[in-house]
């Protein structure tokens, strides 16, 4: 993204014309909203989701689908299950997105 006129973000001055990079990924983590943002809470609150991109114009076409689709398996496994044990997860890490590339569970 390119500044259209002087602003400031969080006390940083961005001048016209400067480049300012979007970190998606770090959007639900950050730590003036979070307690422990980097820590994997399945527990935590719910919160202003930017997944699927936050809103606006470029918001993800595909974010119904995909909600649907975590909605339906949540139920499943909910209503069809005792118990389901959660391991420590293995963070997929990039410059772009973050993610969780491996979790290890188990369901009773």
């Amino acid at each position: 993204r390119t500044a259209t006129r002087d602003t400031e973000i969080r006390g940083v001055p961005i001048a016209e014309g400067d480049k300012v990079g979007l970190l998606y990924c770090s959007g639900n983590r950050d730590e003036t909203v979070f307690d422990d943002p980097a820590r994997f809470d399945l527990r935590r609150g719910r919160s202003p989701h930017v997944g699927f991109g936050g809103g606006g114009v470029h918001y993800c076409l595909g974010n119904g689908v995909a909600k649907t689709q975590l909605r339906a398996i949540f139920n499943e496994l909910l209503n069809n299950t005792d118990g389901i044990e959660v391991g420590e997860p293995d963070f997929l890490v990039g410059n772009f997105i973050n993610g969780v590339k491996h979790l290890p569970a188990r369901v009773s």
